[in-house]
């Protein structure tokens, strides 16, 4: 992916490569804004590599709608 914020439609097209019977052995993208792309993937047993987090740019992390 090129910006994951809320990690959702990375999950599907996760959800989608999966349905297929593939097997996903990593999950990247450019720039993660937030915090959850790495449990989410973690939780399914597949490392995240972001080249760069909202850490990396100095920038708060986009929080997930109810948890603000």
């Amino acid at each position: 992916d090129d910006v994951i914020t809320s990690v959702g439609s990375t999950l599907k097209a996760y959800d989608a490569v999966v349905a297929t019977g593939a097997t996903v052995v990593a999950a990247s993208a450019l720039v993660d804004r937030g915090y959850v792309a790495a449990g989410a993937f973690a939780a399914r047993g597949v490392p995240f590599l972001p080249v760069a987090t909202y850490a990396d740019l100095g920038i708060e992390p986009v929080v997930p709608p109810g948890e603000g």
